[in-house]
Order: C-alpha cells, then sequence, then structure tokens
C-alpha cells in the first residue's frame, strides 16, 4: 500500500481508485471482490477527509483547523479542549 497524497489532506494510506481497481480486475475470490467494491466506492468519493479522524466530511458542514484542512466540528472541539486541558496541566 502507498501512501497517497490528497489536495484536502494530509498524504493518507489509502490506495488510489486506479491500484484498487488493477487488484479488482484480478480477484477471483468473490468476498474478496464485495470488500473491493467497497474500497473503490470510498476512494472514489470526492468529500474531503476529516485530519483528525481520517473520515469523509461532508462539505456543508465542514470545518478547517489552523493549518486550513477539512476537520468535523465534533473533532475541532475536542482537539481544541484536549488541547486546552493538556496546557493548563503544564502550566
Amino acid at each position: 500500500m502507498t501512501i497517497v497524497s490528497s489536495p484536502f489532506g494530509p498524504a493518507s494510506p489509502h490506495r488510489s481508485w486506479r491500484q484498487i481497481a488493477l487488484e479488482l480486475a484480478r480477484t477471483p475470490n468473490r468476498q474478496q471482490v464485495i470488500s473491493l467494491i467497497a474500497e473503490l466506492t470510498d476512494a472514489l468519493d470526492s468529500r474531503p477527509r476529516c485530519s483528525i479522524c481520517d473520515q469523509r466530511c461532508d462539505l456543508e458542514s465542514c470545518k478547517t483547523d489552523e493549518a486550513g484542512l477539512a476537520v468535523h466540528e465534533d473533532c475541532l472541539v475536542i482537539k481544541l479542549t484536549l488541547k486546552r486541558v493538556s496546557d493548563d496541566n503544564h502550566s
């Protein structure tokens, strides 16, 4: 598996749709075909991934972090809260 860069965030360990399609073309195993189809569907999903949890963000509700990367609002709140608590404990 290669690291694939995304225009929406940092590099992540997701395979490109081409890699998945090539494997799908060579796979006779039905269970593996089903799994590869699900992986291919995810690879073709153009929504950005949250830079915190790596799950897809809906464009209508996603926010951006201090680096300009897409994040879920809940993930950002948790991250900032944990950072504040950590900073308070180290002061």
